[in-house]
């Protein structure tokens, strides 16, 4: 009989022992399972923040998310931006420009990855000192 299938007919255990089909039914329930694999790439528990302030006069549109996009795709780690609720993809300008940030939008940037910290810092940097102003 099948690993899980009970029925009115006797099972039989490994050995050929004639089993009831509550107590292997039982027996099913009890027996431990197998963990799932261990990832390879761990990625940390929480992921990294920073909070950035979109300064551009017109805010993110094609421009400026193209930069953003350009930067967050140089890094391995798994980039987000979040406006209120809503959270994207920082490695696409589609999504970016769906933020609808204008002047003066506080962005939050998480990272999760190996090199989260670098692309934040670049990110930051990014937002503080190259889209200043910018049309």
């Amino acid at each position: 009989m099948p690993v899980g299938a009970v029925n009115s007919e006797e099972a039989k255990c490994s050995f050929g022992f004639r089993i009831e089909p509550a107590v292997y039914f039982l027996c099913l329930k009890s027996m431990p399972t197998l963990s799932p694999p261990i990832p390879t790439t761990m990625t940390s528990l929480v992921p990294l923040s920073r909070e950035v302030t979109v300064n551009t006069a017109h805010g993110l549109h094609l421009s400026p998310c193209a930069r953003v996009a350009a930067i967050s795709a140089k890094f391995q780690c798994k980039i987000d931006v979040i406006n209120g609720t809503t959270r994207v993809n920082g490695k696409s300008i589609l999504d970016l420009m769906t933020l609808a940030a204008i002047k003066g939008t506080v962005l939050r940037i998480e990272a999760d990855g190996d090199d989260a910290a670098d692309a934040l810092d670049a990110l930051s940097d990014l937002f503080e000192r190259e889209l200043i102003g910018e049309r």
